[in-house]
């Protein structure tokens, strides 16, 4: 918030000077009597407070265009009372502008946040129906169900096939494979003992 009205601090001069305790007590109170008035009235009309402001933080010199433009709100005092009626309205006006921005923001960041719960739904069920595919066909090939197009095209029978999958899959299995790995020393000493009875 900017402070529009400032006092100055006084000089020497001021200060050495015998002081009217009644007329300090009058301007004093017509001071405040002025305040009165015009705060109520800047706080219905805040178009007029934030063009002093933007004026006093644009300009270089903003402490006199301060001052200046408080003794102008000063002097507008029944001006301003006249336009509080289409001053209400502009304030209308912004206030409901602000609610549809700030609602627009909170339904983007719920429609971001749908679709990407959509996006990581759609994935997990591709996810999931691939896995259930190839479930299917291992429990195909493990139940002898194998199709009759192999079985024309290798002119063998069915239970050779049947017989010959069953031990591939006991071979090549995802858990016969990752305990081979967890001891890998069990392996690498298999296959060095390979390599020299290949050797001899």
């Amino acid at each position: 918030m900017v402070i529009t009205n400032v006092p100055k601090a006084p000089s020497t001069k001021d200060i050495l000077q015998p002081i009217d305790l009644r007329s300090e007590d009058a301007s004093l109170h017509n001071a405040i009597a002025s305040e009165e008035t015009i705060i109520p009235e800047i706080e219905h009309n805040p178009t007029k407070s934030e063009e002093s402001e933007i004026r006093c933080s644009a300009s270089p010199s903003a402490t006199s265009l301060s001052q200046d433009n408080t003794s102008k709100q000063i002097q507008e005092v029944p001006s301003i009372s006249q336009n509080t009626a289409s001053t209400s309205h502009e304030r209308k006006n912004e206030q409901g502008l602000i609610r549809e921005m700030i609602s627009s923001k909170e339904e983007k960041h719920v429609t971001e946040i749908s679709a990407n719960y959509f996006d990581e739904n759609l994935y997990q069920k591709a996810c999931d129906a691939e896995k259930q595919a190839i479930k299917v066909n291992q429990d195909e090939i493990t139940e002898g169900q194998i199709y009759d197009f192999i079985v024309a095209q290798l002119n063998a029978k069915r239970k050779t096939l049947q017989k010959q999958t069953q031990k591939a899959r006991k071979t090549y299995s995802a858990n016969t494979i990752s305990n081979l790995m967890a001891h890998k020393s069990k392996v690498l000493w298999i296959a060095s003992h390979r390599s020299f009875g290949d050797r001899e």
